[in-house]
């Protein structure tokens, strides 16, 4: 009873370490594109008509 008990335990520890890396919901206007570079940098390219 204890190992499932330590394990559960073990992994929130890690869970609340957490991360660097953030994830972002992009929802770009309607005829734009988006770009994502090597570096992980998002960019909207919008259309030049407008």
């Amino acid at each position: 009873m204890r190992a499932p008990i330590v394990v559960v335990l073990a992994c929130l520890m890690l869970a609340a370490c957490g991360t660097s890396h953030k994830t972002v919901v992009v929802q770009p206007p309607p005829g734009s594109t988006t770009v994502v570079d090597q570096d992980g940098h998002t960019h909207v390219v919008e259309p030049d008509d407008r």
